[in-house]
């Protein structure tokens, strides 16, 4: 009798255990994010110590500059003798709209001193700027001096002006006494005080004023007559 054959089942295969999802992944992920933040507040906090820095950079910049500002109003300097200091500072700040204090470790403050000082009609020549070991500030300025007298009629009034050895036209303010009179009247409308009077007749007798010790001038159709402090006189036949 054959034997009965039987059909093996397959085997199971070994038991391992229950499978559990890696966590590895996530991991990295938590690490990349936690890596992020770390850079993150690390470069927010070197900024914040850059701005700081620059701050107290600035600060320390600033109060040094401060140290050189020296006010206009104690800077020392002579003025014309018929101008008071404070007015005569005030002229000048308001025709070149000089600031109220300067700089003196500016390289360029002696150009911008000059620039401004040289614009006031009483100015002929702004000549030097020294700072002192002390911090003081000293100007050098060369001041105009009236040489002759014109009588000029303007805005229908006759003025009485001053001129100096450069034929230039001085402030209402400055003295004519004692100088030599050119009695010709001048009609010139447009004349300004820090600029040359525009008429050579003028001129020519600024030249006799410097030449000889006058009194008066006066142009005739014959020429010049010019009359001494000592009273003598004299004709000229020249232009």
């Amino acid at each position: 009798m054959a034997k009965k054959r039987t059909k093996s089942l397959p085997k199971s295969p070994p038991s391992v255990g229950p499978v559990l999802p890696s966590l590895l992944p996530k991991n990295k992920a938590h690490v990349s994010i936690l890596l992020r933040v770390v850079l993150s507040l690390t470069v927010v906090g070197c900024l914040v110590v850059l701005i700081a820095w620059l701050g107290q950079l600035a600060t320390s910049r600033l109060g040094s500059r401060d140290r050189y500002r020296v006010a206009l109003s104690s800077v020392s300097f002579d003025t014309p003798a018929v101008v008071d200091r404070k007015s005569f500072l005030a002229e000048v700040r308001y025709v070149s709209a000089l600031p109220e204090s300067i700089d003196t470790a500016d390289n360029q403050l002696p150009a911008v001193l000059k620039l401004a000082f040289e614009k006031h009609p009483w100015v002929e020549r702004f000549e030097d700027v020294v700072v002192l070991p002390t911090g003081e500030v000293q100007l050098k300025i060369l001041y105009r001096v009236p040489q002759m007298t014109i009588l000029w009629r303007h805005a229908n009034d006759l003025e009485t002006r001053a001129l100096d050895k450069h034929g230039v036209l001085l402030p209402i303010n400055a003295t004519t006494t004692n100088l030599p009179v050119l009695l010709n009247e001048r009609g010139v409308p447009d004349a300004e005080a820090g600029k040359i009077w525009p008429e050579d007749e003028v001129l020519r007798a600024l030249e006799f004023s410097m030449s000889y010790p006058l009194r008066t001038i006066s142009r005739t159709k014959f020429g010049w007559s010019l009359i001494e402090t000592s009273g003598r006189t004299m004709l000229i036949n020249t232009p």
